[in-house]
């Protein structure tokens, strides 16, 4: 029988319950093969599109504050998809099924890219935020790259235990330090920019395909689309046992638009960094999910991660991977992009 880590980490101010959120990530058996999957048959674009209800007007797609700090945002076309992982995917986890039919309405639009260090830093200097890290210096944890947690009250997302420039995607966020800077943006540009839903984030990653992976039945294409655990990393820590040999050149996290983007035009929308969603997380919030505009469970302990991280292995980065992590919680290999909306109902 296989074992993984936990599927949700539980963080206390000084006290790791279970560990640093960064141990949720899952770690399958370096010997599990791979599978061969079949795809799901899904409507075609224009019937999904036909069958879709749109609640608000289109999103606003015009230039502002957001597209000056280079945050450019695709509007997402209403429509329909299939969520989650199909049960022909041997090594889903449960809290990815059941599979079901889901409606995104009209008026919603997501960053090309994750939200950069350069852009959080605007952020901190218009308005001397501290992020959680740094406000409570005694949670500060990284995971190194033999995947070991290691804590100083220096690490943050200023310092994430490796070098990054601007264009990389900021790490050491918490879903709080996230919704503050959604808040900052929505206040300086005019318009309502929040967290994805974690349905939208898969609607938009799926860019209308069913396959496990992006690149198909297989990941062994992923590092064509995305920054996963590779021989870049191995050397980086050649303790750690490399389940790939293949090389996508960044051991860490790598610059935004270095890999190709999925057909809608989205990066990193697998590997790279972890994202924040809006949604609160439960391992059966699938089984009671509406069709329409999925918001997630009432409440929780805390909320979605989508992706996959620089630390996991191409085996792991299906298009529905996800996991939990309290609202306080950070890691070095978690980052967001952020949603824009016409409105909320």
């Amino acid at each position: 029988m296989s074992h993984f880590w936990p599927r949700f980490v539980f963080v206390t101010l000084g006290i790791v319950a279970v560990a640093s959120w960064g141990v949720l990530l899952v770690v399958r058996p370096w010997s599990v093969p791979v599978p061969v999957l079949q795809s799901v048959t899904v409507k075609p674009v224009a019937t999904a599109l036909a069958e879709s209800v749109a609640t608000s007007a289109p999103v606003d797609d015009r230039l502002g504050f957001a597209e000056s700090l280079g945050i450019r945002i695709i509007p997402l076309p209403e429509g329909v998809f299939l969520m989650g992982a199909a049960d022909t995917e041997l090594e889903a986890h449960p809290d990815q099924k059941p599979q079901h039919r889901v409606r995104i309405p009209a008026g919603r639009g997501l960053a090309v890219h994750e939200v950069t260090v350069g852009q959080f830093r605007r952020f901190v200097e218009e308005t001397g935020y501290q992020t959680e890290a740094e406000s409570k210096p005694q949670m500060g944890m990284v995971r190194d790259p033999q995947r070991n947690l290691v804590q100083d009250p220096h690490y943050s997302w200023k310092n994430p235990g490796f070098e990054q420039t601007d264009d990389h995607p900021v790490v050491n966020v918490s879903w709080n330090d996230a919704e503050a800077f959604c808040g900052w943006l929505t206040r300086k540009d005019g318009r309502i920019y929040r967290l994805p839903t974690e349905a939208e984030w898969e609607y938009a990653c799926r860019a209308g395909t069913q396959t496990p992976y992006l690149t198909g039945t297989s990941p062994s294409q992923t590092f064509q689309i995305g920054n996963a655990a590779d021989a870049a990393l191995h050397r980086a820590a050649p303790q750690r046992k490399a389940l790939n040999i293949q090389e996508d050149s960044y051991a860490f996290t790598a610059p935004f638009g270095r890999f190709q983007a999925n057909s809608w035009g989205f990066y990193d929308m697998v590997g790279n960094v972890w994202e924040w969603c809006l949604d609160f997380y439960t391992l059966d919030s699938y089984r009671h999910s509406p069709e329409l505009d999925p918001r997630g469970p009432a409440s929780s302990a805390g909320h979605v991660i989508r992706g996959s991280g620089w630390d996991n292995d191409a085996l792991n980065c299906t298009i529905a991977e996800r996991s939990g992590v309290i609202s306080k919680g950070y890691s070095n290999s978690l980052g967001f992009r952020v949603a824009r909306v016409a409105a909320e109902p």
